[in-house]
């Protein structure tokens, strides 16, 4: 039996294994039943949602259900959307498994036709959300680093000389003029966990200088390369609705930190602490982000040797709270707070098409 929501509901979209959700989803429940809203959780790593019906004309309403949960809602029911660490997975009862199989198969064809079937009903659906009370990324979705590195240098951000090269010519031409540089990932970082050999796998920056260059092929994939920035310390900034919190990470002060604070020293952590951005670099941020149209964002900047601010790159989906826990900024409650209060209406961009 289809239970529907009393009034109107706040729905959080996470992956299950997101640790942030949980202090969040306590907040809303307080708020949502002081306020008799009903939260709703679709925890993307057991459920689908279903798409049950639309009207697509002058009203756009949707009305949905979950594979695994008994309950039907309609988009007009949504007061609030949370996104965290997740993409938002439809149901179409195909009963086809992932395994698309030879490009020839019958079912990998049908399979591979469903996708892109799947994908239209994804664009549609994230756009309307994105017209909601939203804060979050879909993660299925990846927001171009190059295009965040061009906005950012309009709206004044400093950031690191940039170069895309796939020849080992130019790589050793672009380090001619620095003597070091760093290479990243293009896209979006991989990190996973491999049961069979219970190993974490993880994405980070390197340095290439005159040493690692003999390691290089003469030709490779095309990558991403910056000049190496001599760094204090590095700061992450939380972003949410034109406020930034933000906090110093001394990573300087740990060999295995000083190139990604991301290789982390569980032993012999470093310190974080609370910090005051200039207030300067704090109006960019917010030209960028509203420019970039995200509500919210982890954003990642050096304080550098010589003095200045450097912009790295922001995440929409980043995470946050082990470092509020270190500066009490209590962001799971500033959170809740901003997806009950009432929100301007204004197109989020929650995923990139």
């Amino acid at each position: 039996m289809n239970i529907m929501p009393p009034k109107k509901i706040v729905l959080i979209v996470t992956n299950g294994k997101d640790y942030s959700i949980k202090a969040v989803s306590e907040w809303l429940l307080f708020y949502c039943q002081k306020l008799s809203f009903q939260l709703v959780i679709f925890d993307t790593s057991k459920d689908k949602l279903r798409i049950i019906r639309g009207e697509i004309s002058t009203k756009s309403n949707l009305k949905f259900g979950f594979s695994n949960q008994p309950i039907e809602f309609e988009l007009k029911d949504i007061h609030a959307v949370l996104f965290r660490q997740a993409r938002l997975e439809i149901d179409q009862h195909t009963g086809l498994s992932s395994n698309r199989g030879q490009p020839t198969n019958v079912t990998a064809r049908i399979y591979n036709y469903l996708m892109a079937y799947e994908l239209t009903l994804r664009w549609f659906l994230l756009n309307c959300l994105g017209e909601l009370n939203i804060i979050g990324y879909d993660s299925g979705s990846v927001i171009n680093k190059l295009e965040v590195l061009k906005i950012a240098n309009k709206v004044g951000l400093k950031n690191p000389e940039t170069m895309l090269v796939s020849k080992k010519t130019d790589l050793i031409e672009f380090l001619r003029e620095h003597n070091e540089l760093i290479i990243k990932t293009l896209g979006i970082g991989l990190a996973f966990y491999d049961q069979e050999t219970n190993m974490q796998y993880t994405q980070l920056t390197n340095v290439i200088n005159q040493r690692t260059l003999t390691d290089i092929p003469d030709e490779f994939n095309l990558s991403l390369i910056q000049k190496r920035i001599e760094k204090e310390f590095e700061i992450r900034v939380f972003y949410l609705d034109e406020t930034c919190y933000s906090w110093a990470l001394l990573s300087q002060t740990r060999p295995n930190s000083t190139i990604d604070y991301r290789n982390y020293d569980w032993d012999n952590p470093m310190r974080v602490v609370s910090f005051d951005l200039p207030e300067n670099e704090t109006r960019k941020i917010i030209k960028l982000m509203k420019k970039l149209r995200l509500r919210t964002g982890s954003l990642d900047l050096i304080y550098s040797k010589t003095g200045e601010y450097i912009f790295l790159e922001v995440n929409p989906a980043g995470q946050y709270g082990y470092n509020s826990n270190c500066s009490n900024y209590n962001l799971d409650k500033h959170i809740a707070s901003a997806l009950i209060e009432k929100h301007e209406r204004k197109k989020h961009r929650i995923f990139h098409s």
